[in-house]
């Protein structure tokens, strides 16, 4: 029987977004066959994909008369959509951790990495600013500590939504933060560690970091850009 509450869906973005690819691995956890496509127009400026997303941003989704912007939004929604496939909400305390675990990624995590982008293309940056933000990315990192279980996922023994928000986030950062002086996101941070060697060998994560590393290094080479750590 079909499920016409998951008929005509449409999630745009690249994997090499880690929000693209949070929404990805949230779809696969709710067992949704919802895979990223291209952004219409070829570019998130252009007018046929503003039509769709006034924000401008991906991720994206359409549902049918729907549109939707912001990854978290996109998770809730989906999450909605397929309740009875949503492990978490067996347990109102892990449901509630893996949203506080997404608001520190979001936050804390690419919240005060974002605004280093610039600063990678500047001659002369800021290395007060750049320093303000590391250290608060930081404390951003011993913060999720406190929150991680023992694992071997990041709230316990199944697999949840912290776990498709947390991990393309560290797989991204890890590439991008070498470059501001953290060469090892988990040093330091045992909880952090354990579960990062164990989530990036585990399917579908492997080809989701792979794939987006695949499509950040055509992007830098597309605009001239230099390699950079890890890809």
């Amino acid at each position: 029987m079909t499920d016409n509450r998951i008929e005509n869906l449409h999630l745009y973005g690249q994997m090499m977004s880690p929000f693209v690819a949070r929404a990805f691995l949230t779809a696969h956890r709710l067992g949704l066959d919802l895979k990223p496509e291209p952004v219409p127009g070829g570019d998130t400026s252009s007018p046929e994909f503003r039509a769709i997303n006034p924000i401008g941003r991906v991720p994206a989704l359409i549902h049918g008369d729907l549109w939707l912007a912001e990854g978290e939004v996109i998770c809730s929604y989906l999450r909605e959509l397929r309740p009875e496939h949503d492990a978490d909400r067996a347990n109102p305390a892990i449901s509630a951790r893996g949203r506080l675990v997404a608001r520190i990624v979001d936050l804390y995590l690419m919240g005060n990495y974002i605004p280093l982008i610039p600063m990678r293309r500047q001659e002369n940056p800021d290395q007060d600013f750049i320093k303000t933000k590391v250290d608060a990315f930081k404390d951003g990192l011993s913060v999720l500590e406190t929150v991680l279980s023992p694992g071997p996922f990041t709230l316990g023994a199944s697999l949840g939504h912290a776990d498709c928000a947390l991990g393309p986030a560290i797989d991204y950062l890890s590439v991008n933060m070498p470059h501001f002086g953290m060469a090892d996101l988990t040093d330091g941070h045992p909880k952090l560690k354990t579960w990062w060697a164990f989530i990036r060998e585990q399917q579908p994560f492997m080809a989701v970091f792979a794939e987006g590393r695949a499509e950040l290094r055509a992007y830098r080479v597309a605009h001239g850009l230099p390699p950079i750590n890890g890809l």
